[in-house]
């Protein structure tokens, strides 16, 4: 078993103050991984086993006290990040151990060989708002492994996370569907009322769904700062490259094949700044 290793990454901020002078914001970020593996037969430790692996980036808990309270509560059910994911592996060896025969081990066939891995990482860090994915990938045997994605928007004021009732005014949820399906339209240069099906979809017309991020002003809250590795790139969406906006992210097999792995698309401020719930904003 690999012994976690937990350090503190001091990421530096610029940030204007109120007599317009530059003043440097520091944002602490505790980093830590853990990983181990169990064989499916003892007596060939380097056969078939199944691995667990699991890295995460959250507020330090020694510096930011409270928001790694809520980020810890929300995603880990408030355990201790090492504590949480040496007993999801425990679970996971032991249904491993449990589904094959230890005497298939010999056979050394790659299906006999089981992985999970996790990652929790800081997409958007501001006053007020923590932006967090958690990615996991499990391979059970099969063709292919398969990838969750979730995102937590946590407003570090209120305790609590956002959901899209809370960033959207009520009943606005069909006319997201209707942006962000021209918004799809328009990153694969079909005009309105073109096929997404023909051009590989499971559907002609998109929903809003409740998997979104929340993207600063600076492009923060997404992979290199472009909104996410969504399908074969990116985020899709007129200014996916920076500005403030809500990336909408649709999993493997909910609107297109594995093989078109997650599609995101973006909305930028300035096409949803009228369908917002009163008083709320977007993050800087």
């Amino acid at each position: 078993m690999k012994k976690t290793t937990v350090f503190t990454l001091l990421v530096t901020i610029l940030s204007l103050a109120a007599n317009g002078e530059e003043a440097r914001v520091r944002r602490d970020i505790e980093s830590g991984s853990y990983a181990a593996r169990r064989p499916l037969s003892a007596a060939l430790p380097d056969g078939p086993s199944a691995a667990y692996s699991a890295s995460w980036e959250l507020p330090d808990r020694q510096a930011r006290r409270e928001e790694y309270r809520l980020a810890t509560s929300i995603l880990l059910g408030g355990d201790d990040p090492e504590l949480r994911f040496a007993a999801d592996a425990a679970s996971f060896f032991d249904e491993y151990l449990g589904t094959l025969k230890e005497e298939d081990a010999a056979s050394g066939q790659g299906w006999l060989n089981w992985a999970s891995e996790t990652r929790i990482r800081v997409l958007h860090d501001s006053a007020g708002l923590l932006v967090l994915e958690r990615e996991t990938y499990e391979f059970r045997g099969g063709a292919h492994g398969g990838t969750i994605k979730e995102y937590f928007n946590l407003d570090t004021t209120k305790r609590k996370r956002l959901a899209l009732d809370d960033v959207f005014a009520p009943g606005v949820r069909l006319l997201l569907g209707t942006l962000l399906s021209a918004e799809l339209r328009r990153s694969l240069d079909l005009r309105t009322g073109d096929s997404l099906k023909e051009a590989g979809f499971f559907v002609e017309e998109l929903q809003a769904v409740d998997r979104f991020y929340l993207r600063g002003a600076d492009g923060s809250g997404g992979a290199d700062g472009t909104g996410g590795a969504g399908g074969a790139g990116g985020a899709v969406g007129a200014g996916s490259t920076g500005g403030k906006g809500v990336v909408f992210v649709y999993g493997q097999y909910e609107i297109a094949p594995y093989s078109s792995g997650f599609t995101e698309i973006f909305l930028p401020e300035g096409t949803i700044r009228q369908l917002l719930r009163s008083g709320f904003e977007l993050p800087e």
